[in-house]
């Protein structure tokens, strides 16, 4: 009988029907490895052998183990069930929960996205009104964009940022847009009395 799990943990699980009246113990050649575990429905009886993965195989190659089912009647042959796990095969993603991000022209003021990844990746943008938490990492991560420069243009400024995946070419990159709308603009100029405001704002309208 031969059984196959999953490469990692929480994957593929595999199961055997024992088909049975007699009594029946478990047992493992050469010994039972770390890498699997193994739930009976019984042991007297009909019954299901199930086998799951505990550890991820970085080995590089399957993995084997053998499970032996001893009846107790001697008379009767003990069957050997062997299990295989597979070695673990990495599926690169890249991802981003956002791919507009609108700003206030002030400086200071901020907005973030997130990455899902299982990868590295590089995160870059060529403006210089903006600053990035990170620039670079491997997994998932929260990356804070902070604006550096007040907007004092008669239109929004628009940019774009950039993940990149490291070492993984067959996985395309994600781009964000990055609009920076106008600044509010407040001149207060006193003239021997209270003060007197001359304000200006810029309203974008949909």
């Amino acid at each position: 009988i031969q059984l196959e799990i999953g490469d990692s943990v929480g994957s593929k699980s595999d199961s055997a029907f024992v088909d049975t009246e007699l009594a029946w113990s478990v047992s493992f050649i050469p010994s039972k490895p770390s890498w699997i575990r193994i739930n009976t429905t019984g042991i007297t009886g009909s019954g299901l052998v199930y086998v799951s993965p505990t550890e991820t195989n970085n080995t590089g190659a399957p993995r084997t183990v053998t499970i032996v089912l001893t009846p107790s009647n001697n008379s009767v042959a003990p069957i050997s069930i062997t299990v295989t796990q597979p070695p673990f095969t990495l599926i690169p993603k890249l991802d981003v929960d956002s791919t507009t991000l609108n700003i206030i022209g002030r400086p200071g003021t901020i907005d973030s996205f997130t990455i899902y990844s299982n990868i590295d990746w590089t995160a870059e943008s060529s403006a210089s009104w903006l600053q990035l938490s990170q620039s670079s990492g491997t997994g998932n991560a929260k990356i804070i964009v902070t604006i550096t420069e007040p907007n004092y243009t008669w239109e929004p400024k628009t940019t774009g940022i950039i993940i990149k995946p490291v070492g993984h070419p067959s996985v395309a990159l994600k781009a964000i847009h990055v609009i920076q709308w106008q600044t509010n603009l407040a001149v207060h100029k006193r003239r021997g009395g209270p003060a007197q405001y001359f304000r200006v704002y810029f309203f974008h309208l949909a």
